[in-house]
């Protein structure tokens, strides 16, 4: 980012008649020792626009008020730039020009926007700048030739330094008018009368800590706090007396973030941080679901079933069996958590405390009943690891295991370390019911993810080189709802407020035959082919 400095002028001309103020803004290869170093310009360091009108006079920096004057003509020769300004008739420019034939504004400060620059031992020498803007300033510079004040203060996070340098009094425009913009330094050079400096200062510079007035030397009368309107007055004496900002900043106290001990400064609340958390359920989105009423669960399948055989006919006897019910139980499993919170973290805490407590162990609860589901369905599963190599024959396998069931595979869950092999896979190796089915997601939720009609998804709950698939209808999961029952309670004898979690889940599986796993060693991760 360009950095922004403010640079007095040496020499001011004021035409009151012809509405112009004439000046040398940029004095070239001279120091000025301010708070951030020592600082000069390179001859030639500054641009100029094209247009001079886009270069605007302002009243002392401020760009929230209208200009007072604009840009006519600039010239560089050997010893800097000197801009010509046409101030306007109005009430602004008038008192302009006022204020600058009678000294009371006499001032020219010149910015610029600092593209490049470079070291010489301690100075920081400007190469590169951008003229930006020139104001008429109040307070003028009391050192003959060289840069004397500067005051540093920040525009978004960039230094901006006002160098000050002497102002002269009010003189009539020089005889030879300054040449056309030159864009080299080699311009013709345009002479200015000498000036005068307005005011000499007789009294030394006061040393830090000591107040100037009328030109003597007078200690501080007491060592009381400074007050904000004392402080102003003392940076007022020691500026018309000459202090350069060294001995002006010696002499104001520094309040610097250590010394903010009260906490004035707070910090910017963002609140509670995002973290992430397995709360996808990706097994029981892919099983059939009832809602839980009762506190077990419980059906039947016929065993054996009712078959048929071919008949002969002519009034022979057919073929009868004997059919039975087989009970299918599941019990009910118990979720449960809580905590009790002090009753002042209730009435006077930021609000969202218990919404964030509840959230929390809804995403507990929700990694627990997955657990759960994994478990049980992986227990009751047809194991067909005899057939299964790796995460295509598994597919296949289960697949043939589903037509002769008269099943079929709808979902289809692996391990991780297994979906970073099968992941790497090119076309070729995947089956070829998978290969036009577009772009098989694995991530985020490990939900919704389907390829050829079958849900795919990675569930960190299956174990190293473990496979589960099967038909949803296979298995029904049972539960009041997806989120825990919420239970909160005033403990008044305790002055507490509790915050009570409780969850009921069951599974029952139907057909454990239509349900497949496998466990293999997962090779290394597939090479990536070109």
């Amino acid at each position: 980012m360009p950095e922004f400095l403010e640079l007095t002028a040496q020499s001011v001309a004021v035409d009151v008649k012809g509405r112009r103020i004439t000046g040398r803004i940029v004095p070239w290869g001279k120091v000025g020792y301010t708070s951030l170093g020592a600082t000069r310009f390179l001859t030639g360091s500054i641009a100029i626009p094209d247009d001079p009108a886009r270069v605007k006079m302002l009243t002392s920096h401020d760009a929230n008020r209208a200009a007072v004057g604009v840009g006519e003509s600039f010239a560089f020769d050997a010893d800097g730039i000197i801009a010509k300004f046409y101030v306007p008739p109005g009430s602004a420019g008038d008192l302009a020009l006022a204020e600058a034939a009678s000294g009371l504004r006499d001032g020219l400060s010149v910015g610029v926007l600092v593209d490049a620059y470079d070291r010489d031992a301690e100075t920081l020498v400007v190469t590169a700048s951008r003229l930006n803007e020139v104001s008429l300033v109040t307070i003028p510079a009391f050192d003959d030739a060289r840069v004397f004040e500067v005051a540093a203060k920040h525009t978004k996070g960039s230094p901006v330094m006002t160098i000050e340098t002497p102002a002269p009094a009010a003189v009539e425009p020089p005889a030879v008018e300054p040449a056309p913009q030159q864009v080299t330094a080699a311009a013709a050079p345009v002479q200015l009368p000498a000036i005068a400096p307005a005011v000499q200062v007789s009294a030394p510079i006061a040393a830090p800590g000591t107040i100037v007035q009328a030109g003597a030397i007078v200690p501080p009368s007491d060592s009381r706090p400074t007050t904000l309107f004392a402080a102003a007055q003392l940076a007022e004496r020691l500026m018309r007396a000459g202090a350069s900002p060294q001995q002006l900043n010696a002499a104001l106290a520094d309040f610097v973030p250590a010394d903010d001990a009260g906490g004035r400064m707070q910090p910017q609340w963002l609140g509670q941080a995002w973290s992430a958390s397995r709360a996808d359920r990706p097994l029981i989105d892919a099983l059939s679901s009832r809602r839980l009423t009762s506190s077990r669960v419980a059906g039947y399948q016929w065993n054996p079933r009712l078959a048929m055989v071919e008949y002969a006919g002519n009034k022979g006897p057919i073929t009868t069996a004997k059919v039975k019910t087989v009970p299918l139980t599941a019990d009910v499993i118990r979720f449960a958590g809580g905590i009790d919170i002090d009753r002042i973290e209730i009435d006077l805490g930021p609000a969202g405390l218990v919404e964030e407590l509840y959230q929390q162990g809804v995403d507990s609860y929700r990694q627990l009943t997955e657990a759960y589901a994994v478990t049980t369905t992986l227990a009751a599963a047809t194991d067909i690891s005899a057939d299964a190599t790796d995460v295509n024959s598994f597919l296949i396998a289960a697949s043939s295991e589903a037509i002769a069931n008269g099943a079929q595979v709808s979902f289809v869950g692996v391990s991780p370390d297994l979906w970073a092999t099968w992941a790497s896979a090119t076309a070729d190796e995947v089956p070829w019911w998978l290969r036009d089915q577009g772009v098989v997601q694995f991530g985020g939720s490990g939900t919704g993810n389907s390829a050829g009609g079958v849900r795919f998804f990675v569930d960190a709950g299956l174990g190293t080189g473990t496979m589960l698939a099967g038909d949803g209808r296979a298995a029904t999961f049972f539960e009041e709802g997806s989120v825990p029952i919420r239970v909160e309670a005033q403990n008044i004898p305790n002055g507490g407020y509790d915050l009570g979690l409780f969850g009921y889940a069951a599974e029952l599986v139907n057909d454990p035959t239509s349900i497949w796993k496998a466990t293999v060693t997962p090779p290394a991760p597939l090479a990536a082919k070109k």
